[in-house]
C-alpha cells in the first residue's frame, strides 16, 4: 500500500493506513502543544550564519530558523515556513540556549535540557549540516547526520526539599 502523508495531502480511503494515521494524528498534537523556551540569534561574524535562530523546544529539539525568509513570508503571505534544520538535542525539555565566543573554538551554542546534560555545539557544525540537509532535500531519497554536541556534561538532579 502506498504511504500517504496526512500533514500535506487530503485523506483519502484508498491511503488510510490506521497505523500511519494514528502516528500522524499524534505527531500533530504533539507539534501543536510543543513550547520554545528559549531562543538565540547565531553571530553573523559566523560564515553563513547571517540571520539564522535557534530555538529549545519542550520535545527536546532544537532548530534553526532563517528568521528573515521567515518573517518575509508571514508578513507578505501570511503563511508559515518550516525550519532549515531540526534535531533531537535533548532526551527532555531545552530549557536554556546560549552562545558562547571562543578564542579556541570559534561561536559556540550552549545548551541545557531537563535530562541534566549541559551540551556544547560548535555553530560552525550546524551551519555544515544544515547546508547538507539543504543539499539533500533537493537531491531526491537525500538524508543528512545531525551535528553532533562537541561536548557533554551531565549535571546530577538536586531535590527541592519543600
Amino acid at each position: 500500500m502506498p504511504s500517504a502523508n496526512y500533514s500535506t495531502q487530503p485523506w483519502t480511503c484508498k491511503d488510510y493506513d490506521e497505523e500511519e494515521c494514528r502516528e500522524q494524528v499524534v505527531q500533530s498534537l504533539i507539534e501543536h502543544y510543543n513550547t520554545i523556551y528559549d531562543c538565540v540569534f547565531l553571530p553573523t561574524s559566523v560564515p553563513g550564519a547571517s540571520g539564522l535562530l535557534i530555538a529549545a523546544y519542550s520535545n527536546g529539539e532544537l532548530r534553526l530558523f532563517n528568521w528573515q525568509r521567515v518573517s518575509r513570508s508571514w508578513l507578505a503571505t501570511r503563511t508559515q515556513q518550516g525550519h532549515e534544520l531540526s534535531w533531537q538535542a535533548h532526551t527532555g525539555p531545552v530549557y536554556a540556549a546560549a552562545l558562547l565566543q571562543s578564542q579556541d573554538f570559534g561561536a559556540l551554542l550552549i545548551t541545557a535540557g531537563d535530562d541534566g546534560y549541559v551540551k556544547i555545539w560548535r555553530v560552525l557544525d550546524i551551519i555544515t549540516a544544515a547546508t547538507a540537509a539543504a543539499a539533500a532535500a533537493t537531491a531526491a531519497g537525500g538524508s543528512t547526520t545531525p551535528p553532533a554536541a562537541a561536548a557533554a556534561v551531565q549535571i546530577p538532579h538536586v531535590q527541592n526539599p519543600l
